[in-house]
């Protein structure tokens, strides 16, 4: 019984290593594919009350989402302003709403880095 084992394991052996390799690559491409939800994203910003001239977290909101990081030189991470933008980490791939106050943001999402206008 061991002698056909052993030579079982001879014979398919390629086949064996082309299958593991298989599942081995498939493995590493799902978690890639699940890491690209993951990404953060871009968000703008506006006051709540807009009456106030306060820019601190308490007092922002999203105002809509951001393909990539502001770059305008109105509203950019080297401007040292009032913030306009802010980069989420968003580990779910739930999308955060409009009007979601910076302080109430969904359990596991965080601020990563601020955008700021010019003064």
């Amino acid at each position: 019984m061991v002698n056909k084992t052993i030579t079982y394991i001879k014979q398919y052996f390629f086949m064996l290593a082309l299958a593991a390799t298989f599942v081995g690559f498939s493995a590493f491409k799902a978690n890639e594919m699940s890491g690209s939800k993951n990404a953060a994203q871009w968000y703008f910003v506006e006051r709540i009350d807009a009456n106030e001239d306060d820019y601190s977290d308490s007092n922002l909101k999203i105002s809509g989402p951001e393909t990539e990081e502001p770059a305008d030189p109105d509203c950019n991470t080297t401007n040292a302003g009032n913030t306009c933008a802010v980069q989420l980490n968003n580990p779910s791939s739930t999308p955060i709403a409009d009007g979601t106050a910076l302080t109430s943001l969904p359990a596991g999402v965080s601020i990563q880095e601020h955008a700021q206008r010019e003064l």
